[in-house]
């Protein structure tokens, strides 16, 4: 029964189901249970330790995650079980907190909110926005897996799934899914201004764009240093007109393997869209987009362009008879470069659409060209 080792009327005891002798084992039947094992947020004893493994569970240390993060010293770690919480905010704090499997924090009420300090998010999950998701204002902060699920982000100022204002952020892991937006301004699912923004494995799927009053771009940035790598994007419509994907505008940004696929509605920039920005790409794809409006993959108002192996491929504008592969650079280098397989009532496919000043085009297949 506890796993120890021996022999019961002459016979050899079998190895109990999880496979270990190890007579301090809490649970035989558990392989992931057993001393030594890594704790993880979901109020079991992972390590027979007696304890769960963190200083801080909300509803069992406290009840709400806003009394847990309120009553954590600097260097605690919070964890957020199973079950549907209410938002919270972090001022000037120094802690990790961790969401556990199963978890949710709606925030209809609110956005999670962190407000300065030094702070590690891991694992949370953000449900049901309204207005806005997450809002990180100030500080150095690390966010990890995280996941931001349903919800109609409403139109108008300041919304969006995630937002960061004058911050240094670290993000590893963000998946956007099933969010209808009102798109009245740039950055309805992730928007960086006045920050320093690294960005790595986004997975945005199943948005759609209901309105565009004023158009933007669902990823984008304003007078900040971006750096990108594995951005996956894929099945966004877009009722009216959408600027684009990601757009820019007075920043830098340098983004590898970034990938947009399967793209409807209107959607002039359907990679980058931006003004007075210096942008790099390496890696690049654009392919399955369909839609009416179909500007160009990279449009940029006054701005700098370097690109790296660049795919568009398999697209069907509906309506629209031209296509640019950059609009109104004012400087820029695209070397590997593949066209192909695009469809249109009367393709016509243009290198620049705009006042581009100075253009240099290495290594490119343009089979649709006009």
């Amino acid at each position: 029964g506890d796993g120890s080792p021996g022999t019961e009327g002459g016979a050899e005891c079998a190895l109990p189901p999880d496979g270990s002798w190890e007579p301090l084992d809490c649970d035989d039947a558990d392989p992931d249970v057993h001393p030594g094992a890594e704790e993880i947020c979901d109020l079991v004893d992972q390590d027979c330790d007696g304890g769960l493994g963190f200083p801080i569970v909300v509803g069992v240390h406290e009840a709400s995650v806003q009394e847990a993060v309120d009553a954590a010293w600097d260097g605690d770690s919070v964890c957020i079980p199973d079950g549907v919480w209410d938002p919270f905010t972090l001022t000037s704090r120094r802690i990790t907190v961790v969401g556990g499997p199963g978890h949710e924090i709606d925030v209809r009420g609110g956005p999670v909110r962190i407000l300065g300090g030094a702070v590690t998010v891991e694992g949370l999950t953000v449900a049901d926005v309204t207005t806005q998701g997450l809002l990180v204002r100030g500080g150095e902060h690390t966010l990890r897996d995280l996941h931001v699920s349903g919800g109609d982000i409403g139109s108008g100022e300041q919304v969006g799934a995630v937002r960061i204002e004058s911050a240094v952020v670290e993000v590893a892991g963000l998946k956007i899914d099933r969010v209808a937006v009102g798109n009245e301004q740039a950055g309805t699912l992730f928007e960086a201004s006045l920050s320093d923004v690294v960005l790595r494995d986004l997975d945005v799927s199943k948005v759609t764009v209901n309105v565009s009053v004023r158009p933007g771009a669902l990823i984008h940035g304003t007078r900040s240093t971006v750096e990108g790598e594995r951005w996956r994007v894929e099945g966004v419509s877009a009722a009216d007109l959408l600027w684009g994907i990601a757009g820019f505008d007075a920043s830098t940004a340098r983004i590898s393997d970034y990938q947009v696929r399967d793209t409807s509605g209107g959607i002039s920039g359907r990679l980058v869209f931006a003004s007075d920005s210096d942008i790099t790409l390496e890696d690049a794809l654009l392919a399955g987009g369909r839609g009416d409006a179909f500007g160009g993959a990279v449009n940029l108002n006054s701005g700098t362009l370097d690109v790296t192996r660049l795919r568009i491929v398999d697209n069907d504008v509906l309506t629209t008879e031209w296509f640019y592969l950059v609009h109104d650079v004012r400087d820029a280098s695209l070397q590997n470069v593949i066209v192909a397989g695009n469809t249109a009532p009367r393709w016509m496919f243009h290198v620049d659409g705009g006042d581009t000043q100075h253009l240099e085009l290495s290594n490119a297949t343009l089979l649709d060209h006009d």
